[in-house]
């Protein structure tokens, strides 16, 4: 579903606890409690309706990209002696 443009140039959604905009891989979500999420397949940002921030790496995700490079790297090591 599509806002309109004048107020949401952006698609979104909503459930009965909050607002979802989707902004290419991120999202942004709204909650009734005040908090707000930022999101993508890395990492999410919270900022709690006091405040507070926390930061949550998405760390499994990033180990598996990060044995695929270092991976690669040992395949382009052996190859080239």
């Amino acid at each position: 579903m599509y806002a309109d443009e004048r107020v949401l140039p952006m698609p979104f959604t909503t459930t009965e606890d909050e607002l979802i905009l989707n902004w290419g891989e991120c999202s942004i979500s709204f909650h009734k409690n005040g908090s707000i999420l930022l999101a993508n397949h890395h990492a999410s940002i919270e900022i709690s309706a006091s405040g507070e921030l926390c930061l949550q790496a998405k760390a499994l995700r990033q180990q598996a990209e990060t044995d695929i490079v270092m991976q690669a790297l040992k395949h382009i090591h052996l190859n080239s002696e």
